[in-house]
C-alpha cells in the first residue's frame, strides 16, 4: 500500500504498523536458543512470524443486496470473498478467543497445481534487511519461495494463517486441518510449535477410495491432525452411539408390524447379523424386553476391590453367586435399577444378576480411524449441481462428526479454506438434526476456475461462487428433507484492497482545505456491492472489537445517518454535518436518550469549522465525560 513504513496509511484510519508478538520478541534476541534448540526451520520461517503480527491492509465490503434479502437480514452466518490472511488479520479483534472449532483443509502441497506460494511480499528487501536483519544472500532466498511449491514455501504460507487460528479459538476450542503425506509431517512439528506439542490431541486417519496407481505402496488415506487451544480445557470426547441409533430405529419399525417380544427379538437379532459390519460395536444390544432394547452388562469388576454386598434371587430367595473381584456398581445402583425393572435375573441364584444396558445409553468415542469413500461425495455435489462443478469435496459426515465431538449447539465454526463449503454444509445439517444454533464463518479466496472447466462452462468465474451456491442449494435440500427452524441464510463481505487512486487523495488530502463536497473521501469508497460509507464503517466496526452480528442503531440526526452500537459509540462517517445536528446530539445525549462514551469522527467528511465547533461544543456540555475520536 505504502512505499516505506515511515509513510503513514491513512486508509480510514487504520495506520499500518508491525506488531510483533511476545513470541517472535523472544525468539530473535535469543538466537543461541533459536540455533540449537530442537525446532522447525526452513527458509522464509521469520518473513511467515513477521507476517502473523502484522495489521492489515484491506477494507471490509459488505454485499448489501444479499445481506438484506429475508432469508439473510438476520442471519448469525458469515461468509468472506478474499485472501484468507487479510480475513483472519481483520477477524482478530473482534472474533479472538470466540471460535469453538476451526476445520480447514489447506492446499496440499503435491508439487502439481494444487499449490504455489503467492503471498505478496509486503516490504521492500531494505526494510526486510532492517526488520529481520538478513543479508543480500538471505534476501535472496527468501524470494526464492514465491511462486513455488516447495515444503519451505508451503511452511510460509501456512504459519502465519495458523498462528492468528489460534488467537481465534476460544479456551476449549480447537481445529482439525486436513493433509495428506506430502505435508503430514512438516504440518505435525509446525502445529507442536504454534499451538505446543502438549495441546496435540490425536491424528485420525481417513481411509477413502481405494487407489489403483502402481507403486510400492497404495496409498488409500488422508490425515486430519487435531490440536486444543489449552487440552486441560477439554473434557472426555463422547456422543450418543449412531451405530446404537440405527438399530433402536430398526427396533421401533419392526415394533410397529410385530407386538410379541420374543418375534421381535427375533427379526432384529437377523437384521443386526446381516449388517455386523456395519454395526461393529454394538452388536451385543440384541435384547428385547417390554422397555425396549438392550444387553445384560457384565457385573463383574475388572480387578480386585469390588463392592460385595449379598442379592437375594426374588424367586430361589437364595444369595446369589457374586463375581470374583466384587460387584462393579454399588448396592444402591443395583436396588435402583431393579425398581424399574433393569436387572436382568438368571433362572436361579447360580447365576450372576446383571444391570440391563438400555441401548440409548450407548455411547460412542472418536476413534483415530475413520472410512468413508469419499467418491459419494463428489457424486453428491455433481447431483447437487447437476453436473461435475468441483474435484475431491470433503465428506460432510466426517466434518458433522468432528461437530458432533466437539461443539455444544450455541457454538462458532471457522473454516478459512471454505472450498465447496462442505463445513457449512455439515453445521447446517447437524443444526437441522438436533435443533442447535451453531454459526460458521466462511472464508476463500475469489481463486478463478479453469477455462475447460464444468464450472466455467455453467457460468461460475471463481470458486467462491461455488461455495456460496453450494451453501444455497445443500440449505434448501436440507429443508427439503428436515422440517427445521434453523438460521438457513448467511452475510456475505468482500475483503479488497484499497484501490491505489484512492490511497494517493487520501494521502494528498489536506483538512485545511474545505473543498471537501468536491473530492468526497467517503465515496471514494463506493463499489458495486455497497456505499462507502458502509464499507468504512463495517471495516471500523471490526477493528474496533464488535463481532457482525452486533446490533447496529441507525440514528437519524436531521438527515443525516450516524451509526450507533453497543449503548456507548457514535460513527459520523457521512458528509454534510452542521450546527443542527450537533444541537440535536447534544440535546438526545442531554435528555438520556442516547448514552455515548465515545464518538469517532471520519475527518476527511467534516469542515475544520464544524469538527471545531463539534469538539466546543461537547467538551462545554460534558467536559470529558465524552471523547472524540477524529480518524484520517
Amino acid at each position: 500500500m505504502s512505499e516505506s513504513l515511515e509513510k503513514e496509511n491513512h486508509c480510514i484510519g487504520l495506520k499500518e504498523r508491525i506488531e510483533f508478538n511476545q513470541d517472535f520478541k523472544l525468539d530473535w534476541h535469543d538466537k543461541d536458543e533459536i540455533r540449537d534448540g530442537y525446532q522447525l526451520k526452513w527458509i522464509g520461517k521469520d518473513y511467515a512470524r513477521l507476517q502473523s503480527g502484522m495489521m492489515t491492509e484491506t477494507v471490509i465490503i459488505p454485499n448489501n443486496e444479499h445481506n438484506n434479502k429475508e432469508e439473510n437480514k438476520n442471519s448469525k452466518n458469515l461468509f468472506f470473498t478474499g485472501d484468507n490472511l487479510e480475513v483472519l488479520r481483520h477477524l482478530q479483534n473482534a472474533y479472538a478467543n470466540t471460535i469453538d472449532m476451526i476445520y480447514i483443509d489447506p492446499p496440499y502441497n503435491t508439487g502439481k497445481e494444487d499449490f504455489a506460494y503467492n503471498d505478496k511480499f509486503e516490504f521492500s528487501d531494505e526494510k526486510l534487511k532492517e526488520m529481520l536483519g538478513f543479508t543480500d544472500e538471505e534476501i535472496k532466498r527468501l524470494h526464492t519461495i514465491n511462486g513455488r511449491s516447495s515444503h519451505s514455501a508451503w511452511l510460509t504460507f501456512m504459519y502465519p494463517r495458523l498462528k492468528i487460528a489460534k488467537k481465534l479459538l476460544s479456551i476449549s476450542g480447537v481445529i482439525f486441518i486436513s493433509i495428506d503425506d506430502n505435508e503430514q509431517a512438516n504440518l505435525k512439528l509446525l502445529c507442536d510449535e504454534i499451538f505446543n506439542e502438549s495441546n496435540y490431541i490425536g491424528t485420525i486417519i481417513w481411509q477413502t477410495a481405494t487407489d489403483n496407481n502402481k507403486s510400492q505402496i497404495s496409498s488409500e488415506h488422508e490425515y486430519v491432525l487435531c490440536y486444543a487451544k489449552d487440552i486441560k480445557e477439554q473434557d472426555e470426547w463422547y456422543i450418543n452411539s449412531q451405530k446404537a441409533n440405527r438399530i433402536l430405529e430398526k427396533y421401533l419399525e419392526i415394533k410397529n408390524e410385530e407386538t410379541d417380544i420374543k418375534k421381535i427379538r427375533k427379526i432384529l437379532k437377523k437384521w443386526i447379523n446381516e449388517n455386523r459390519q456395519e454395526l461393529s460395536g454394538v452388536t451385543h444390544y440384541n435384547y428385547i424386553d417390554e422397555r425396549g432394547v438392550y444387553y445384560p452388562g457384565n457385573s463383574a469388576n475388572t480387578k480386585p476391590g469390588g463392592y460385595m454386598f449379598d442379592i437375594l434371587h426374588p424367586r430361589t430367595h437364595k444369595i446369589c453367586s457374586k463375581p470374583e473381584n466384587g460387584y462393579r456398581w454399588t448396592e444402591s445402583t443395583f436396588w435402583d435399577a431393579e425398581k424399574i425393572g433393569d436387572v436382568e435375573w438368571g433362572i436361579d441364584e447360580k447365576i450372576i444378576p446383571k444391570i440391563k444396558k438400555r441401548i440409548e445409553t450407548a455411547t460412542e468415542l472418536l476413534k483415530s480411524t475413520y472410512y468413508e469413500d469419499n467418491r459419494f461425495w463428489t457424486k453428491y455435489l455433481t447431483n447437487l449441481f447437476g453436473c461435475k462443478i468441483f474435484n475431491n469435496p470433503k465428506s460432510v459426515n466426517l466434518i458433522k462428526r468432528f461437530l458432533n465431538f466437539t461443539t455444544s449447539k450455541n457454538d462458532i465454526i471457522l473454516d478459512f479454506f471454505a472450498g465447496s463449503a462442505s463445513t457449512a454444509h455439515a453445521v447446517m445439517q447437524l443444526n437441522a438434526e438436533d435443533e442447535g444454533e451453531r454459526q460458521y464463518i466462511m472464508v476463500q479466496l475469489p481463486e478463478v476456475t479453469k477455462d475447460d472447466s464444468e464450472a466455467k462452462k455453467v457460468g461460475f468465474n471463481t470458486i467462491d461462487e461455488i461455495s456460496r451456491k453450494r451453501i444455497e442449494l445443500s440449505a434448501n435440500k436440507i429443508k427439503q428433507e428436515i422440517n427445521a427452524d434453523i438460521d438457513y441464510g448467511y452475510k456475505h463481505y468482500y475483503v479488497k484492497e484499497v484501490d491505489v487512486n484512492t490511497i494517493n487523495k487520501i494521502e494528498e488530502f489536506d483538512p485545511t482545505f474545505t473543498k471537501l463536497i468536491a473530492n468526497n473521501m467517503v465515496q471514494e469508497f463506493d463499489n458495486e456491492f455497497s456505499k462507502g460509507k458502509d464499507v468504512i464503517f463495517t471495516t471500523w466496526l471490526v477493528a474496533d472489537g464488535y463481532k457482525l452480528d452486533n446490533k447496529v442503531e441507525i440514528i437519524d440526526f436531521e438527515g443525516y445517518k450516524a451509526h450507533y452500537i453497543d449503548n456507548s459509540l457514535l460513527y459520523l462517517i457521512d458528509t454534510n454535518w452542521n450546527c443542527n445536528q450537533t444541537k440535536q446530539l447534544l440535546n438526545l445525549i442531554g435528555e438520556r436518550k442516547l448514552n455515548i462514551n465515545t464518538i469517532i469522527v471520519y475527518g476527511y467528511s467534516f469542515t475544520l469549522e464544524s469538527l471545531k465547533e463539534l469538539e466546543i461544543a461537547v467538551k462545554q456540555n460534558f467536559d470529558n465525560r465524552i471523547q472524540i475520536e477524529k480518524r484520517y
